[in-house]
């Protein structure tokens, strides 16, 4: 214990103290600012000397002294001061006898009009040091100096200096966190001041605001969420990341710990849901984490109300098409309660200008279907509409993509028959309904008869009304899908087709590949038909056997209206192409609309198609692998195709189709094995047309019925069909084309009179054949070496019918040769031959 005397000796010490920094205090009066700023580190150098124990009482005493110099002229010692206290401000024990003058120097340096601290960076450090006041005052009665605080802060919130707003930003949360009980009195007042500060241009500043506005919120009064709640959902598509995690967070502090927050949750929570989605992966796995808690603890609050849920429900779903976990059932009840206030706002929202607005919409409804799971069914007639209007969004892909997940979620949460019920109009799907569709059919977990037949009726009803590209691809799709949900229900081992499903599938996939213009999607096409020949355990030609009736018959009463370009001709196209040994069945009823389409086809594209369509189908080979009567087959369509075609007549259209009837009769005749019955039948009818076609105006007429001529003649020789009368009438006929314009038609003919002549003629016929020997060596000294051999050669077989006649010309002709070569080896070869006769 002390004694008196030292007792004594100690306050005397502090007393000598005290006047020492009294004294130097009366420096902060000087008129000189250098002297006053080192007035000012004269007084820091003399309390960092004293020791910790006497440093608190130092402060105390020179406390207001210093908070004086915050008025001084001069910028550098309002500097030092406000440095200064800020520094020792820990060291004093207690700050309440000091606020008053504090805050009354405070509102004159930043709230005044007139005596306001023009630097900013002293700004920032009274705002600091107001900080590490309020911090030093938790506990205290701040109720006298609220208003000097709403003043003070307000006018730091709409500081120029964006460091000062986030210093400001901090002691306004300091603020609520020293004074809780009693801030709710003024938090409106600061509410309006942080509302802009959060949509300042610098990101800090905004995540500064945001992070101020959740703890003003969170001690302030119940209805302040609605305020605020429009521009916190703004910022979660801000730029910056860290604006985006401020809002996330308040949003889960707000679920968890706000007072009132069961009547805000239809505000509060998609300010954190739709962070789920964020790009950045911090940001979701916050936005998991605070949902989750916020679920469990709605859990704990409600266990009464959840209890068979919670302790019966189904824990995973079958097949769940999430990569994400299922969420708990706590969160899901509270989107489930919220889901009339919430879906209705969504849902005006995708339509809004701001592309922002519309993603973040569209985002927090691919949440709310995926909390709602099966309950989304009561809500179904109102979100389908709005579906389908931006499901088609050509401006905006990244929305579309997730558009189409929230449909891909209905199919799968939705029974098939509630869902079909408002996915399928009665009328064909438009373009966009097509997209829903085919994006519903993707969630199904199953799709069975008879709604299977519903989906495949509806496409087979929009598969003539729109022949664009889009649609068609839309149309591809849904049918894919169609296609892929029937796989998983026949995988269940349940019915998964019966016929009227199947056939309407086939006729869309048939359209699709006679009449799109896109190569891509006709390959597409080919491909889904192979896939429904796995699903139907069937073969490709037993797919096209199995519904060529349905497919033909109807097509049978367009043709004589068919153009250029029509969907039947088309299909009957692209069904012909692809059926291969399938069409077998129908071939008659195939012959007949061929036959009805060579009487109309009037262009030359048609006339090109017909040919296409018909150059397989008359090959022998593929009649006698199909056919159960292939000559019947062959002379059908020789006879109702062909030769009607053949017939000459005025006009460019009937050219083209002699044209094209000659190119069929050449593939129909070519085979060897095409029966000697074919060409019985063609002897009587067919040179008379021929004859006329080698005369016609067109090279390609000529060269066509002389290639015909050729095969025909040959085997009618070998069928000994033709009389002598008609025989010579085609040698004439293809002699008068030996001094054709065209080489290729010129050598054809020579080949028509090798092939028509008979090995013997009667004395009666001498003078035609003398005829042709002559046509026959005019040419033989022909300038062109190729033909004139040619000629040469065709004398060699023909002059054997006559030799003698044939060494008589020879030999009055000769001088008149240019090359007299030929004639000699024409006279040697018939003579040698002759002599071994």
């Amino acid at each position: 214990m002390e004694s008196p005397s030292e007792e004594s000796n100690v306050n005397e010490t502090a007393k000598f103290e005290q006047e020492a920094l009294i004294s130097l205090c009366r420096g902060l009066s000087d008129e000189n600012k250098v002297a006053r700023k080192r007035c000012i580190l004269k007084i820091r150098s003399h309390l960092n000397d004293l020791p910790h124990e006497k440093l608190a009482q130092a402060v105390e005493v020179i406390f207001k002294d210093l908070l004086r110099a915050f008025n001084d002229p001069s910028e550098a010692c309002r500097e030092q001061s406000v440095m200064l206290v800020s520094d020792f401000l820990p060291e004093i024990q207690s700050i309440e006898p000091f606020l008053t003058f504090l805050l009354t120097i405070l509102v004159k340096r930043i709230s005044s009009g007139d005596n306001k601290e023009p630097s900013e960076e002293i700004r920032l450090l009274l705002f600091k040091l107001l900080s590490g006041a309020l911090q030093k005052a938790k506990g205290c009665n701040l109720i006298p100096y609220l208003d000097d605080l709403s003043k003070v802060l307000c006018s730091g919130l709409a500081d120029d200096f964006p460091d000062v707003k986030s210093a400001c930003c901090d002691c306004t949360k300091d603020l609520v966190l020293s004074a809780p009980k009693n801030f709710h009195v003024q938090c409106e007042t600061y509410l309006k001041s942080l509302i802009p500060v959060a949509l300042h241009k610098h990101s800090r500043v905004r995540a500064a605001a945001i992070s101020t506005i959740g703890v003003v919120i969170q001690y302030g009064t119940h209805n302040l969420v609605e305020k605020v709640a429009q521009v916190l959902a703004e910022r979660l598509y801000d730029s910056s990341p860290a604006v985006r995690k401020a809002v996330v967070s308040i949003g889960g502090d707000w679920l968890c710990n706000l007072p009132d927050r069961y009547s805000q949750f239809c505000r509060i929570i998609p300010l954190v849901i739709i962070g789920m989605d964020d790009e950045m992966p911090e940001i979701r796995e916050i936005a998991f984490t605070v949902w989750d808690k916020a679920g469990r603890l709605f859990e704990m609050e409600n266990e009464d109300e959840l209890k068979n849920e919670l302790d019966y429900g189904i824990k995973n779903l079958p097949n769940y098409p999430l990569k994400e976990p299922r969420p708990r059932i706590g969160c899901r009840v509270l989107i489930q309660q919220n889901a009339m206030k919430l879906i209705p706002a969504t849902l005006k929202e995708l339509h809004d200008w701001n592309a922002g607005v519309r993603m973040q919409s569209a985002s927090l409804l691919y949440q709310l279907i995926r909390h709602l799971e099966s309950k989304c069914i009561q809500h179904l007639q109102r979100l389908w509409p709005d579906l389908c209007l931006k499901c088609i969004d050509p401006n905006d892909q990244l929305m579309q993509k997730n558009i189409e997940q929230c449909i891909f979620l209905l199919g799968y949460f939705v029974p098939e028959n509630a869902l079909l019920q408002v996915a399928i109009p009665q009328d064909e799907l438009t373009m966009s309904q097509l997209c829903c569709l085919s994006a519903a059919l993707k969630g199904l977990t199953t799709l069975e008869e008879p709604y299977l037949a519903t989906v495949c009726q509806a496409l087979c009803k929009s598969v003539n009304t729109n022949m664009e590209l889009s649609y068609q691809n839309a149309l591809l799709n849904c049918t894919a899908n169609t296609l892929y949900a029937a796989r998983r229900a026949k995988s269940d081992e349940t019915k998964a087709f019966d016929r009227a499903s199947s056939l309407s599938l086939f006729t869309v996939l048939l359209n699709l590949m006679g009449n799109s213009q896109s190569l891509d999607i006709s390959s597409a096409s080919k491909v889904l038909v192979n896939d429904l020949v796995d699903l139907l355990e069937t073969s490709n030609p037993k797919l096209f056997e199995l519904y060529g009736e349905e497919i033909l018959t109807p097509i049978l009463s367009t043709v004589s209206v068919w153009t250029e370009y029509c969907a039947p001709k088309n299909i009957f196209i692209a069904f012909t192409r692809e059926a291969g040994v399938g069409i077998g069945v129908y071939l008659p009823l195939v012959v007949d609309i061929l036959i009805t389409w060579g009487q109309h086809a009037t262009t030359g594209v048609d006339l090109a198609d017909m040919v296409r369509v018909a150059m397989p189908i008359l090959s022998w080979k593929f009649l006698e692998s199909c056919a159960a009567d292939p000559e019947k087959i062959l002379l059908s369509l020789i006879n109702g195709l062909i030769q009607p075609n053949l017939k000459w007549s005025a006009g460019r259209v009937a050219e083209a189709k002699r044209s094209q009837a000659l190119v069929l009769l050449v593939i129909a005749v070519s085979d060897p094995e095409v029966p000697d019955s074919i060409f019985a039948h063609m002897a009587t009818n067919f040179p008379p047309l021929l004859m006329t076609m080698l005369e016609e105006m067109s090279n390609q007429p000529r060269l066509g019925a002389a290639q015909v001529l050729e095969i025909l003649c040959l085997r009618w020789k070998k069928l000994n069909l033709l009389d002598l009368d008609t025989t010579f009438r085609i040698v004439q006929v293809a002699a008068e084309r030996l001094d054709d314009v065209k080489a290729e038609v010129r050598l054809q003919a020579l080949r028509v009179v090798k092939a028509a002549l008979p090995h013997h003629v009667p004395p009666s016929y001498k003078s035609h054949l003398e005829l042709l020997y002559k046509t026959a060596l005019i040419h033989l000294d022909d300038q062109d070496l190729n033909y004139s051999a040619a000629v040469l050669d065709t004398l060699r077989v023909i002059g054997m019918i006559d030799i003698e006649l044939l060494t008589k010309l020879l030999g009055v002709c000769r001088k008149k040769f240019s090359r007299q070569d030929l004639c000699d080896e024409l006279i040697n070869y018939v003579t040698k031959n002759n002599d071994n006769m």
